[in-house]
């Protein structure tokens, strides 16, 4: 029995450490640049000079479009491209990353 308490133990210690989604939108708002966060995600280049990744909401992801790392929604409408100025509500879940809550959770000016 004590071994395979044990064994239940030492299995869970590679696992990662999970951060919650917070239950409610924190009532904070970023302001910045999107940047490219490696190849496939857009993050965010703060005015007060630090990056930082973005938690998008479920259904939002980064796709290239006409060859602009673009936001687009669960419908693949457009939301901001990377460089565009934006305002993201939500809050820093840990160090570094924002998650972004709250309607409308982003404001930009989307340029052709």
């Amino acid at each position: 029995m004590a071994a395979v308490a044990l064994l239940a133990l030492l299995g869970g210690c590679d696992a990662e450490p999970v951060t919650p989604a917070p239950t409610h939108c924190p009532a904070a708002t970023i302001h910045g640049v999107l940047e490219p966060l490696g190849s496939e995600g857009l993050g965010v280049f703060g005015d007060d000079s630090r990056h930082v990744e973005v938690d998008w909401p479920d259904g939002y992801r980064a796709i290239d479009v006409g060859g602009r790392l673009s936001l687009v929604d669960p419908g693949g409408h457009v939301i901001a491209v990377s460089g565009s100025p934006v305002r993201i509500r939500g809050g820093e879940i840990r160090p570094g990353t924002w998650v972004a809550c709250g309607e409308p959770f982003v404001e930009s000016i989307v340029s052709g």
